[in-house]
Parts: C-alpha cells; sequence; structure tokens
C-alpha cells in the first residue's frame, strides 16, 4: 500500500510474489500502476485519490487486516478504512495523509475514506483479525454502511489478540529481524514501547532502555524503515538497507526519525558489549535481557536470570530449556532465537 515496494508498481508486485501473490497463482491480472487521480476533497478540505485503474473499474473491494497502528491511537486505526485512502490512494494518497502527521492518520483517514464510501464504487470489503501467532482467527465480510462500526468492534478484538512482551521494563531487548511483513515501521511499538512520532506519546509499557536489531527479513526488499527505533544494530542489517526504498517510506510516512541509521556494530559479540556500556554495566549477566526472534513472534524467547526471576510462578509460561550463555557461530553472530 502507498509507498511500499519502493512506490513502484515494478516493486508492489515484487512485494506481492514474496506473499506468494502472483497472476499464475490467483489466476487473474494484477494490474499495478503508479498513476492516481484525484476524487474528491474531504470534510476538512484534504485533496482523496485513488489508483487510476482501479477507479475505471465497476467496483472497489479492501481488503486488509484489521489491527491496532504503530503510530496512533483512534476508535480506528488500521484496517479497511485506511487501505481504502492509503491501499487505494496509492503513493500519493500516502504521502497526502501522512503529511499531516499523527492527525492526518487519526482524523483524515476517517473523512478520506467517506469519499470513497459516498462515491457508491465500494462494493464490500473483507476484514481479517490475526491472533499473536500470526494466524488468521476471524474473517468478517462488511459491507459499505458498517466499515466504521464493525471496525471499531473488530480493532477492540485484534488489540486483544496482540503479542506481547511477560515484563513491563528491561535493560535490553534484542531482536533478530525487523521487517515490513512484520510491522508497517519494522517493529511492533506495542512491543518496544516506542513510537517516536511527534505530537502522539509513546506507550506506558514496556519500558526498554536499549533496542538492537540485528537483521531484516527478505520480503522488506531492503524497505528498513522503523529502524530509527533501535539503539543499535548489526552489520549485516545496515548492509540490507535499501536507502531509497526506507526514505521514501520515511517521507510519504512523515516520520523521518524511522529512516535514520542507529549505531552500527561490527558483529553481534561487538555490539552486546556495547550495550553494555551503554548500561553501565561491565557484563551483561545481572541485566534484565530478553532475546526474541521479532516483535511477531513472542512464543519462544531467551531471557536473562533477572527476568526469568520475576517470571518464576507464571502458570502461563513455560521454562523450555535451563539458563546458559548466549551462543554465538564462528562470525560472532548470536544464534537465532528459532535455532537454540
Amino acid at each position: 500500500m502507498g509507498s511500499h515496494g519502493g512506490g513502484t508498481a515494478a516493486g508492489q508486485r515484487a512485494v506481492l510474489a514474496s506473499c506468494g501473490i502472483t497472476e499464475e497463482s490467483i489466476g487473474a491480472p494484477i494490474i499495478a500502476g503508479e498513476e492516481s487521480v484525484r476524487i474528491g476533497t474531504n470534510a476538512a478540505g484534504v485533496p482523496v485519490y485513488c489508483d487510476a485503474a482501479a477507479w475505471q473499474a465497476d467496483w472497489l473491494i479492501p481488503i486488509n487486516r484489521v489491527k491496532p497502528h504503530t503510530q496512533f491511537h483512534a476508535p480506528t486505526e488500521s484496517g479497511l478504512l485506511k487501505m481504502l485512502v492509503i491501499g487505494f490512494g496509492k503513493a500519493k494518497g500516502a504521502a497526502t495523509i501522512h503529511g499531516h502527521g499523527t492527525r492526518g492518520l487519526a482524523e483524515y483517514i476517517p473523512l478520506s475514506a467517506e469519499v470513497f464510501l459516498q462515491s457508491g464504487k465500494v462494493l464490500f470489503g473483507l476484514a481479517v483479525v490475526e491472533n499473536q501467532r500470526h494466524e488468521t482467527a476471524l474473517v468478517r465480510a462488511l459491507m459499505p454502511e458498517d466499515f466504521f462500526p464493525e471496525e471499531k468492534r473488530l480493532l477492540c478484538t485484534a488489540r486483544q489478540l496482540m503479542p506481547r512482551l511477560p515484563v513491563e521494563s528491561l535493560d535490553l531487548l534484542i531482536l533478530d529481524r525487523m521487517g515490513k511483513d512484520i510491522s508497517g515501521p519494522g517493529m511492533d511499538s506495542s512491543v518496544t514501547g516506542r513510537i517516536m512520532a511527534n505530537g502522539e506519546p509513546d506507550p506506558p509499557f514496556p519500558r526498554i532502555s536499549l533496542l538492537a536489531v540485528l537483521g531484516l527479513t527478505e520480503a522488506s526488499h531492503g524497505n528498513a524503515v522503523g529502524v530509527g527505533l533501535a539503539d543499535l544494530i548489526s552489520h549485516r542489517l545496515c548492509q540490507a538497507i535499501d536507502v531509497q526504498a526506507t526514505y521514501l517510506n520515511s517521507i510519504s510516512g512523515g516520520f523521518p526519525v524511522q529512516g535514520k541509521i542507529p549505531m552500527v556494530m561490527p558483529d553481534d559479540r561487538q555490539l552486546l558489549q556495547a550495550a553494555a556500556v551503554l548500561l553501565g554495566a561491565e557484563s551483561l549477566a545481572d541485566r534484565r535481557i530478553i532475546h526474541a526472534r521479532d516483535t511477531l513472534h513472542l512464543e519462544e524467547l531467551e531471557v536473562s536470570t533477572a527476568v526469568l526471576q520475576e517470571l518464576e510462578g507464571r502458570t502461563d509460561l513455560e521454562v523450555l530449556r535451563p539458563l546458559a550463555p548466549m551462543a554465538f557461530d564462528s562470525n560472532n553472530l548470536l544464534l537465532p532465537v528459532e535455532y537454540l
């Protein structure tokens, strides 16, 4: 949607293909263009845009996950309304909304969505809610007149199903990877506790002193928007960044901090040594640390002694392996959670 895939037709086709969506797999043509047309003005005087080819069709059918947004909170956040305005709106629609910051997201998306709904071209929508394991929990087909009330209810359901860390504060959170297929800004703010957007406060929990990220998913195609929310990153993550795609997404999103490059460490062992210094510790042995695959997959975590002691007695958690030192390969790269 919007500036995803570098905001180009070829880039967006590539993003779809990485999700297994091709003309061959769906048995239908994929019409990917970059041209958009202005279809009206919302009640606040903001222009509303739609993909030119889509606007020529008889009907529009938005499909999207309904979930909490990572950069603002409102009665409706990520869902069908956003897909109409920023998805069908292409890069120009995204830039128009994001140019107004968090106010544009919270206030102008609903107003612009009304322009689509009042056009009579929206046939119905398909809303999907996922659970904490990234699996489909429910699917709802919604008529246009039900978009607003039903999306509000589905957002409440989605919020209850979101993955969360088992503690409210950490000295260090280590993520094996970030990426657009994990969250819009690469990492979910409800897990990292960081939004860092003008006009929008960070969540009260979790409180994380240092955030380190080690890799970028292949499905991101180099788009590392959100990397600026980290304090430390690995050299391999830095090498995987497509600066042009990342900057485009950061600029169109209106949050330049998300495109900034944090401190880059040559390998993971040196990254952890730097983290210890930044935390004012000779070592990380007594610090509160969680090592996770990413912000979407939190079923299995590697935790430090201090965190494990806090979690003792929790009936909803299970200790899978005894405490052991962090494991590195021959190149001083931390072994990912999935291989521990």
